[in-house]
């Protein structure tokens, strides 16, 4: 895979000068080890990536970049084209950073996003950090008010049949952001995007549309005001150190 923006190429080649000999995976627990092998992305593309989504997909804040590490396949690749295609906008107060990844997305064939999706979702998971917010109340909004429950279910965990992420993996930050984008309507385009694709379609293994699940997202987003985000948010770190804790329980056998 080959960039094509100058600038960009510039700047990879002085991370990846800096960050030799080091491993892009290490600490996940043995996942992506092989981050040149034929199955994985290019390590000139893992590196691009690296420069705001962090070398274990940690994220940056200040970059406005989330984390990425564990976030499943179908859902990073899903989000890869609605940007690609125009169909998801990179929001105003992101300083620049969103239009900076849609111009790198647009350099990958699709077999290097799909590699970098397969990347990612094989990364160990970042649970959600929540210093704010009234945990009770947001389990209660959860469940209640928002319906969140209904897509994300009960364990916050999503499932691809209802085009629902985990939400338990994501920054507190950046889930009340989307939320507000959400709400305001600067995160969603509808009908045909530039360069092509719609939501009207069947995708995903998902069994609604992809307008039906991100109509649904925009009247859920509609009954919260940051406030309840911050105490959802708080709910969701309940439940993701629940899923931490299972899985070093797990790893342990």
């Amino acid at each position: 895979m080959k960039l094509r923006n100058d600038s960009l190429q510039r700047a990879l080649i002085g991370f990846l000068l800096m960050t030799a000999g080091a491993s892009i995976a290490q600490g996940n627990g043995g996942a992506a080890s092989g981050a040149e092998s034929a199955d994985g992305p290019s390590p000139e593309t893992l590196a691009a990536c690296a420069t705001c989504h962090g070398a274990s997909g940690e994220g940056d804040r200040t970059k406005a970049a989330p984390s990425l590490a564990g976030m499943p396949a179908w859902y990073l690749d899903k989000q890869a084209e609605a940007f690609i295609h125009g169909r998801r906008k990179a929001l105003k107060d992101e300083g620049g950073h969103g239009e900076e990844m849609v111009r790198l997305l647009k350099t990958m064939d699709r077999a290097e996003l799909a590699k970098v999706a397969r990347h990612y979702a094989s990364l160990e998971p970042i649970p959600i950090e929540s210093e704010q917010g009234d945990a009770q109340r947001g389990g209660l909004l959860y469940r209640g008010r928002g319906a969140c429950i209904n897509c994300h279910l009960q364990s916050g965990w999503g499932a691809q049949r209802s085009g629902a992420p985990p939400i338990t993996i994501l920054p507190d930050w950046y889930f009340i952001q989307q939320m507000r984008a959400f709400r305001q309507g600067e995160r969603v385009v509808f009908g045909k995007g530039h360069g092509g694709g719609s939501y009207r379609e069947h995708a995903h293994g998902h069994s609604h549309t992809e307008e039906e699940i991100l109509r649904c997202m925009i009247r859920a987003a509609s009954r919260f005001d940051d406030d309840d985000c911050r105490d959802v948010a708080a709910y969701l770190q309940v439940l993701a150190r629940k899923q931490e804790l299972a899985r070093k329980q797990g790893s342990a056998k």
